[in-house]
């Protein structure tokens, strides 16, 4: 959370940097970090998969960046970057109409493109794992990286037989490549 909230709060003033007195910059940061953990905490609570938090740093606390240039932007005299006021230094809102219009544009505009892309990959492709990959976790199914805290008394009996199963059928994969065992010798003593 600390480090999501310094990076939402980077981004927050990121907008508004060059048209904003410092102490401004101050209390924008800190509003921003607080909207990007306020998203994060919100997805969680939906049970909405975020696990970096990139939807609260980049949508929320850059929906905020966009509102505070409408509240707290002075006119630009050197670079021209705006020639209105915001709302808080007696401009007419017109800055912060014009922010808002442009979030829910961009807003629509990546949603429905990701909706489209990602209904195309569903449909084709896939976009799922499989239970077994989910519970694995992909440091292992796809890295290699053996996670020590999945306790198999902690998973369903069923998956415990898919977890086995593809666990045997590894060492067995290995030792055929020579991977784990080589050289070894197969002969029967017993006989």
């Amino acid at each position: 959370m600390l480090v999501s909230g310094i990076l939402g709060g980077l981004v927050g003033i990121t907008a508004i940097a060059s048209i904003c007195k410092p102490w401004e910059a101050l209390i924008i940061g800190f509003i921003g970090g607080l909207v990007a953990n306020g998203v994060i905490a919100l997805l969680d609570k939906l049970e909405i998969d975020d696990p970096v938090g990139a939807v609260g740093v980049h949508f929320g606390a850059g929906v905020w960046a966009m509102i505070a240039v409408g509240l707290f932007a002075e006119v630009d005299t050197v670079a021209g970057l705006t020639s209105h006021w915001g709302l808080f230094r007696g401009g007419d809102g017109k800055l912060l109409g014009y922010n808002l219009i442009a979030c829910l544009a961009i807003t629509l505009w990546s949603g429905g493109l990701t909706t489209i892309l990602f209904l195309i990959l569903k449909y084709t492709i896939g976009i799922r794992a499989s239970l077994e990959d989910e519970i694995l976790g992909f440091d292992d199914v796809e890295h290699g990286i053996v996670n020590d805290d999945i306790k198999l008394e902690d998973v369903k009996p069923d998956i415990k037989n898919v977890i086995y199963t593809r666990s045997l059928m590894k060492s067995i994969e290995e030792k055929n490549r020579g991977d784990v065992y080589e050289n070894h010798n197969t002969t029967d003593t017993a006989a």
